[in-house]
Order: C-alpha cells, then structure tokens, then sequence
C-alpha cells in the first residue's frame, strides 16, 4: 500500500467515525420518531418487497445491422428505520456491417453491466447510509470499476408519492479503466422520485463523485426517466442516462468523455 493509500485510507477512517458518533447522537435526539417509525402499522404498511423486471430490445437493419437488448432487475425494501435498493442491469449489443455486395465487412459485439445496493438507516428525516456499485463498460473500456461509499443524508421531502433525498459521504474507487488505480473521492447525490398518479411514475438522480486530492478526475452519473402502466402488472419505462468519466480519453482519444444512452424497456412488477 503505498503512502498516499494509506493516508486516503486514514481519512476514510475518521470520516466513518464521526459519521457513526453523529449516527449515535441522532439516533438519542430522535427516538420518538424512530420509535414511531419502527410501529406495527408502518411496518405493516410496507412489509413487502417491491421487484421490477426490465427488458428492452432494438433491432436495426441497412447498412449496419445491430441487435442490443437490455435489462434490469431491481428491488426495494422499506420497514421501519431500515431502507434498502438493489439493482442489476446490462446491455448487449451485436453490430455486423456489409457492403454494397452485401459482404460482411465488419462484426463486433459490446455490452455492459451495473450491480448496485445502497441501505440506509433512518432517524426521522436524516439517515446514515452504505453503498457498493460494481460495473464493467466494454464500450468506455472500463474493464471493472468499484465504488465502495459511505455517509449521511437528509430526505427533503417524505412521503409515498413524492421522495426527496440528498447525501453527501466519502467512497473508494478501485477500477482498471483501462489503467489500474484507486483512490478515495468525495461522494454527493441527490435524486427524487413522483407518483404523479396511479398510472404514472417520473424520477431523476444525479451523482457527482470527484477524487478527494484531484478535481480533475471527476465522474458523474445522471438519469431522468419515467413509467406509464399498461396493465397493474406492466408497464412502459423510458430513461435518459448520461456518465461522464473526465478521465476516459487519457490513454485512448477514441473514448468519449461523455456516454448517453436513451433506453425504453417493458417492466414486469410482482
């Protein structure tokens, strides 16, 4: 482990220290609340997991023929004090091109793949919260990248129609992409989502990750998107995503800072 290591390490260190002592204090000011929260009738209220499946498929044809097809799985939990979000999502994506006689020119096939969890522990409207992201980008060339975060936040706004949480903690990146690095970056999110009503969902997240010793290495991860019931058990989800990897052309020019995607995919919820 080399000095610089060791001394982002010791930082994190103290940071989920006086996150747990602040955790403490919180958890005295406010156990009425929690008390409240932790009732037989909120439990009952959400005793229940929430799962969703995503699939999307689209299919070119012409010049470039390409097939990519897309999922999701995600869950959510809230009982009580306790809040949890688990995701797994891909996409694959098969390009051939041919030329005027139609002859296979050129074949090439490219996906990626995203795990994410993120638990959170509740003292009235402030929480403490833990999160672990893994993913891989053949088309960023990101080979693997992991976040590993910890910190505090607030919920702005509350209530099962509309959601509004802010965070701000500390995370440790370890990623080959393409080159082999880790480092501890500061972490800040914020997202909400909408039941406008029973037919329709909208949602946005944002997250902004910069290393802790150099602004200049920044990542960010955006999505905006929204869900319209077609029966009570599917419906249509569309979503913009937009990551951005300041450092992505360092050793090859042909990468794009900037990846926007725009998805469309059936949900199933059960």
């Amino acid at each position: 482990m080399t000095k610089k290591t060791q001394i982002l390490s010791a930082v994190a260190c103290l940071f989920a220290s006086a996150t747990i002592t602040m955790a403490n204090d919180a958890a005295g000011a406010v156990a009425g609340a929690a008390a409240l929260m932790a009732d037989q009738s909120a439990l009952s209220e959400n005793k229940n997991w929430e799962t969703k499946i995503s699939l999307g498929y689209e299919l070119n044809n012409g010049n470039t023929d390409s097939e990519s097809y897309s999922g999701k799985i995600s869950t959510a939990k809230n009982i009580g004090v306790w809040r949890l979000d688990a995701s797994v999502e891909g996409a694959y994506k098969e390009n051939t091109t041919t030329d005027a006689e139609g002859k296979k020119i050129d074949e090439q096939t490219e996906g990626n793949a995203k795990l994410k969890a993120d638990l959170k522990r509740l003292f009235g409207k402030f929480f403490i919260y833990a999160g672990e992201e893994v993913s891989h980008d053949a088309i960023a060339n990101v080979k693997y990248r992991s976040i590993s975060s910890l910190g505090i936040g607030a919920y702005l706004w509350d209530e099962a129609a509309f959601r509004f949480p802010i965070s701000v903690g500390l995370a440790y990146v370890t990623e080959e992409a393409p080159e082999k690095d880790d480092y501890l970056a500061l972490r800040f999110t914020e997202e909400f989502t909408w039941q406008v009503n029973d037919n329709l969902k909208l949602w946005q997240k944002f997250e902004f990750i910069p290393e802790f010793t150099d602004f200049d290495n920044i990542l960010i991860n955006g999505e905006v998107g929204g869900e319209t019931k077609l029966t009570d058990t599917l419906s249509l989800a569309i979503k913009y995503v937009v990551d951005y990897d300041s450092e992505a052309d360092a050793d090859d020019p042909t990468i794009e800072t900037t990846d926007t995607k725009f998805i469309t995919q059936i949900t199933y919820t059960f």
